[in-house]
């Protein structure tokens, strides 16, 4: 340490303590002068300018200009006026299940989906997934043609290929799942003519699980159609059936029917959410339980066990007993 005009100077190494010709050289590269400013005639505004330009451009050529071929009609039909779209009725199928749709076109191109009010499962309203529908016609992956191990092939190959297969012969179809009545029917008349044909249904994402929970309680694999228009008192447990993939859109619809007063006659109904994560669901709830997922089990059978003296069928849970038996929302369910 050395004492100057200026106060104590501290040595931060013994480098610079001894201040060879090493240090002396090191620091000279380290900071070398006027590295901070400009001295080729160059301003900083020029050089950001410059730098911004050359971003941009990098930017562009990475991109990959569409090639889009707009023709004109040659003969232009009668019903189509130009400036004034056509709508078609038509259905978007989901994991088996179909809503009703109309879709806008403007010289023969859909550019918009709506919900047909004249359907009960859309009433005139979409989902987002619906709404997104529209892009799989101008998807550039989408599937153009038949092909036959990677080759492409037309519809008459495919019609031919068929009409060799011998009725007798073992035939496997896989298809995703379809309620269409015409799908039904083709399904039907194919399998009448090929005796060993296996139909195989697959869907990544599906209702199997409900369906066979149906079975289990009823004996036989049904769908759920939920009635929230004509229930009093709905109670959800970690069922986000506003946002249901199937049946969000009639869900919602039957749903707010009931939260409405028209008359005075009108009552509204009462909702209790019990998640173990916010939801759509939850957030319109009158009331909301959440719990852990892991706890979820041992809540119902709380609930069934609390309900069983007013609820036949339920005897088995009569005298099953947990730690939610005696908390405030099983309390507040059997009240209801």
């Amino acid at each position: 340490m050395s004492t100057t005009l200026e106060g104590k100077t501290y040595w931060r190494s013994l480098n610079e303590l001894s201040q060879t010709k090493e240090y002396q050289q090191f620091l000279h590269t380290e900071f070398p002068k006027n590295a901070s400013e400009m001295t080729d005639g160059q301003t900083r505004r020029h050089f950001l300018k410059i730098m911004g330009a050359s971003i941009a451009l990098a930017g562009l050529a990475a991109c990959r200009k569409p090639v889009q071929k707009i023709l004109p009609y040659t003969k232009r039909p009668v019903e189509i006026i130009p400036g004034n779209p056509i709508f078609f009725a038509t259905s978007v199928p989901m994991m088996g299940s179909l809503t009703g749709l109309l879709v806008q076109s403007r010289d023969g191109r859909p550019t918009k989906i709506e919900g047909n009010p004249d359907h009960p499962a859309s009433s005139g309203s979409t989902s987002v997934l619906h709404q997104a529908a529209i892009l799989n016609l101008y998807d550039p992956d989408r599937s153009r043609f038949i092909t036959e191990n990677g080759s492409k092939k037309s519809i008459y190959d495919f019609v031919n290929a068929v009409s060799g297969i011998n009725e007798s012969e073992k035939v496997v179809f896989i298809s995703e799942a379809n309620s269409s009545m015409t799908f039904e029917s083709v399904k039907t008349s194919v399998q009448k003519k090929f005796k060993n044909a296996t139909w195989f249904v697959y869907e990544p994402f599906n209702s199997s699980a409900i369906e066979l929970g149906n079975e289990i309680a009823f004996g036989k694999r049904l769908r759920t159609i939920n009635h929230f228009d004509k229930a009093e008192l709905i109670i959800s447990i970690d069922d986000d059936f506003l946002t249901d993939p199937v049946n969000g859109v009639s869900n919602t619809k039957k749903f707010t029917s009931r939260k409405k007063l028209v008359s005075s006659k009108d009552s509204l109904s009462r909702l209790y959410s019990v998640e173990s994560s916010l939801s759509l669901t939850g957030s319109n709830a009158d009331t909301r339980y959440a719990i852990k997922s892991s706890d979820l089990d041992a809540f119902v059978f709380a609930l069934a066990s609390s309900l069983s003296s007013n609820i036949s069928g339920l005897g088995t849970f009569k005298n099953f007993s947990n730690e939610f038996l005696s908390s405030n929302p099983i309390k507040t369910l059997s009240k209801e």
